[in-house]
């Protein structure tokens, strides 16, 4: 057994997560962009797979970031990812007629908006 060098904090916990899981951020909102745009069925087949995975990764992203982060939801970057993450859900899944709506599309590209912050 290898035992680490040094102990980490949880801020570089924080940090080692972002620059892993950054790149899957990005393609996971941009991604879904795509059918949105061009006006395609966006409620059955691979769009919806896309666009479940897509919130699947933010929904475990921000997991993550509680976890690691002190008091993550008290800052204002947190709640903002908390409410990205609630309103990209692809609530047209249960609630047929939703998928044409525009704040989905905005709400992910807040995501590449906080990765920038």
């Amino acid at each position: 057994m290898t035992e680490p060098d040094e102990i980490t904090t949880s801020a570089q916990r924080l940090q080692r997560w972002s620059r892993a899981v950054n790149p899957f951020v990005i393609v996971a909102a941009i991604l879904p962009l795509g059918p949105l745009a061009s006006g395609e069925e966006t409620t059955a087949g691979p769009e919806l797979v896309v666009a479940l995975a897509s919130w699947m990764v933010f929904a475990v992203d921000f997991a993550v970031r509680t976890r690691l982060g002190d008091a993550f939801l008290a800052t204002w970057k947190g709640r903002l990812y908390l409410a990205i993450v609630v309103v990209t859900f692809p609530v047209y899944v249960l609630v047929p007629g939703l998928e044409e709506t525009d704040l989905l599309a905005v709400s992910r590209l807040g995501w590449l908006a906080v990765l920038a912050i």
